[in-house]
C-alpha cells in the first residue's frame, strides 16, 4: 500500500475535468429544469386563480340584468373585476345594454325594482348633462344606472370589444348600468 507521505493518506483516483464538468452540467440542467417547472407552474395557478373569481359586483347586477332581459333588452357588452388582484381590490362592474322597452317603459322597470327590504333599489335622479341621461342612483348600494335616448354613445375599447358605438332611441333607449363595491 502506497501512501502520500505529506498526509499519510492513500492516494485517491482523479477524475478528469471534463467529467466533472459534465456532471455539473447535468446537475444545473436538473436545478434549472425543476425551478423553471415550479414558476410556470404558480404562473399557472395565479392565472387560474383570478380567472375563476367570482365577481360581487356582477353578483349584486343579476337582478337589475334579470329585469332588464325580460323586458327584452340585448346585452352589448361588459366588463369589471373581481376586486381581489394585485392591482385593484374594489370590485366593479358596468354593462351596457339596449333596452327591450320604450324610454319611459325601462324607466318605470328601474323605479319598480326593490332593494333590501322591499324599500326602492334605484333613487330617480333626474337628466344629468354629465351622463346624458336620466340618472338612476342605487338607495343602498352604489350602482347607478342612465337611460340614454336620441344619443350615440361611443365605446371606450377596453369596455366594449365587440362594439364601438351605442345609439339609443327613444323606443329603445341605451342603458349603462355601474356597480362598484368599496374596498374587499
Amino acid at each position: 500500500m502506497t501512501t502520500n507521505n505529506s498526509t499519510g493518506k492513500k492516494p485517491t483516483k482523479k477524475t478528469k475535468p471534463t467529467q466533472h464538468k459534465e456532471a455539473l452540467k447535468k446537475r444545473w440542467l436538473i436545478i434549472t429544469i425543476i425551478i423553471t417547472g415550479l414558476l410556470v407552474s404558480a404562473a399557472v395557478s395565479l392565472l387560474f386563480y383570478f380567472k375563476t373569481l367570482q365577481n360581487p359586483a356582477y353578483t349584486a347586477t343579476k337582478p337589475i340584468e334579470a329585469a332588464l332581459l325580460k323586458q327584452g333588452a340585448i346585452k352589448k357588452c361588459e366588463t369589471g373585476d373581481p376586486g381581489r388582484g394585485p392591482d385593484n381590490n374594489e370590485p366593479w362592474y358596468e354593462a351596457y345594454y339596449i333596452a327591450g322597452g320604450t324610454k319611459e317603459d325601462t324607466m318605470a322597470l328601474l323605479r319598480s325594482l326593490s332593494g333590501k327590504g322591499n324599500g326602492p333599489l334605484f333613487k330617480e335622479t333626474g337628466y344629468d348633462k354629465n351622463e346624458d341621461g336620466i340618472v338612476f342612483r342605487g338607495v343602498s348600494i352604489n350602482t347607478t344606472a342612465t337611460v340614454m335616448a336620441d344619443k350615440t354613445f361611443s365605446l371606450h375599447p377596453d369596455t366594449c370589444i365587440n362594439e364601438s358605438t351605442l345609439t339609443g332611441t327613444t323606443a329603445h333607449p341605451i342603458v349603462h348600468l355601474r356597480l362598484r363595491i368599496p374596498q374587499i
